[in-house]
């Protein structure tokens, strides 16, 4: 579930880096079982496939990596 306990906003999650496309990187969610994102874009650079990062992934299906976990 997105969001908070109240259904807004949107959580932190721990994900793995993927793969890294022209369109931004693709996170496999460690919190969520099966759940792997659309392109993300990322604050800052230097991420690799593999790392483990936190994100955030917001119901319209946009977000961003925040940082490496």
């Amino acid at each position: 579930m997105n969001g908070n306990q109240n259904g807004n906003g949107a959580l932190v999650e721990r994900g793995t880096i993927r793969s890294i496309e022209s369109a931004g990187y693709i996170v496999a969610s460690l919190d969520r079982k099966e759940i792997i994102s659309p392109p993300l874009g990322a604050i800052g650079e230097g991420y690799a496939v593999g790392d483990m990062v936190l994100f955030v992934l917001f119901s319209d299906g946009t977000g961003k990596i925040i940082c490496k976990a």
